[in-house]
C-alpha cells in the first residue's frame, strides 16, 4: 500500500513543478499554455472554487480584483489575490481537518464506552495528530509557499521597468483590497501561520527524524509521525535527506520564480532549476532510498522527465530569435 502511495505523490510532485513552468520568464506558446493549465488542475488537486462552498455563511469573499497578479502567475493557476483562494481545495483541507480535531478532542471522553469506539478514535487520531498534517504541508508545500508570496509580496512585477527591494516587501495598504475585515484577518493569519511553518519544517524534518531515527520502524511511531517515510529504507539515516531536500528545493523555487530579482533572470531559473534535479538525480541513483525499485525506478523517470522538459523549455527564452524553431 505504501508504495503504491508512494507513486501516486511521486507523479503528482512531478507534475507540481510541470504546470509551474509558466512562471518562468519565457513565451509560451498559447497551446501549451491551456494544457498546462488543464493539467495543473489535478496537480494542485484545484477541483473546487472556495468561493462558491464558503462565501455567504463562514466568510465573506469579494469578487477576484483584476490585475492584481501578472499574466504569469494566473496561468499557473494563481489567479487570485487572497490566501483563501489561492490555497484552492487546500483551505477545504485545513477547514474540514481542524473540524475533525475539534470533534476528536470533544468525544475523547466517548473512547471509555467500549473497545471500538476507543479503537476507531484512537486510529483517526493517530492519522490527524500528525501523519496527515505532515503529509499534507509536504506534498502541498510549493503551492502554499506561492500563496504565501502572492499575498504578502508584490507579484505584479511584469509592469516594472527596474527591480528593486521595494518590489520584494509587503504592499501598501493603499493596494490591499477592500475585504470584510474577518476575511483580511483569516487571510493574514493563514498566511503568516503557513509561511513560518513552512520555512521552519525543512530544518525540523532534519532534527525530528535524525533524533528519533530509531524509531521510525516501530509501529507506534510509524502511525503518529512516521508517515512522510512511508515505503523508505528506515534502517538507513539517508533518508531524511529525501524529505528535507523535497522542502528546500521547492523553497528555492519560489525564491527564483517570485522574487523580482530573479523573475527576468531565465539562465538562472532554469539552470538552478537543473543542478536541483541533478542532485536528486544523483541522491536516488547512490541511496536508493525507496524498498521498492519500482518506485525508485519511477522517481528517477520523474526527475529526468523534469530535466529533459528544462532543457526544452530554452527554446522558449529569448536566447533562440528563431520563432520557426
Amino acid at each position: 500500500m505504501s508504495g503504491a502511495l508512494s507513486q501516486v505523490w511521486g507523479m503528482i510532485n512531478g507534475l507540481q513543478i510541470f504546470v509551474h513552468l509558466p512562471l518562468f520568464d519565457i513565451s509560451m506558446p498559447a497551446n501549451a499554455g491551456v494544457f498546462i493549465g488543464k493539467i495543473a488542475e489535478v496537480a494542485t488537486f484545484d477541483v473546487v472554487e472556495n468561493k462558491d462552498v464558503f462565501d455567504g455563511w463562514l466568510l465573506t469573499i469579494p469578487e477576484t480584483n483584476e490585475g492584481e497578479l501578472n499574466g504569469r502567475f494566473v496561468e499557473s493557476g494563481y489567479e487570485h489575490r487572497d490566501m483563501v483562494q489561492l490555497l484552492g481545495v487546500g483551505f477545504v483541507v485545513i477547514f474540514v481537518t481542524l473540524i475533525i480535531m475539534l470533534i476528536l478532542c470533544l468525544t475523547n471522553p466517548l473512547r471509555r464506552l467500549g473497545n471500538k469506539i476507543e479503537k476507531v478514535h484512537g486510529k483517526v487520531s493517530n492519522i490527524i495528530f500528525w501523519n496527515f498534517w505532515l503529509r499534507f504541508l509536504i506534498e502541498d508545500s510549493l503551492v502554499a509557499e506561492i500563496s504565501v508570496c502572492c499575498y504578502f509580496f508584490n507579484s505584479n512585477v511584469e509592469t516594472k521597468e527596474n527591480s528593486s527591494l521595494a518590489d520584494v516587501l509587503p504592499r501598501d495598504i493603499d493596494s490591499q483590497p477592500s475585504y470584510d475585515s474577518t476575511y483580511q484577518q483569516v487571510n493574514t493569519f493563514l498566511a503568516s501561520s503557513m509561511g513560518m511553518v513552512l520555512f521552519v519544517l525543512p530544518f525540523f524534518v532534519v532534527a525530528f527524524y535524525s533524533y528519533h531515527h530509531e524509531k521510525l520502524a516501530e509501529k507506534k511511531f510509524k502511525s503518529t509521525v512516521g508517515e512522510c517515510y512511508a515505503g523508505m529504507k528506515k534502517e538507513s539515516k539517508s533518508i531524511i535527506f529525501y524529505s528535507f531536500f523535497f522542502l528546500a528545493r521547492r523553497w528555492v523555487l519560489v525564491a527564483i520564480l517570485c522574487w523580482s530579482f530573479f523573475s527576468k533572470q531565465v539562465v538562472v531559473q532554469l539552470h538552478t532549476t537543473l543542478v536541483l534535479t541533478m542532485v536528486e538525480i544523483v541522491y536516488l541513483t547512490l541511496w536508493m532510498p525507496f524498498k521498492l525499485k519500482l518506485v525508485n525506478r519511477l522517481e528517477l523517470f520523474n526527475e529526468y522527465t523534469a530535466m529533459v522538459l528544462l532543457y526544452h523549455v530554452f527554446f522558449f527564452t529569448r536566447a533562440v530569435s528563431d520563432v520557426q524553431v
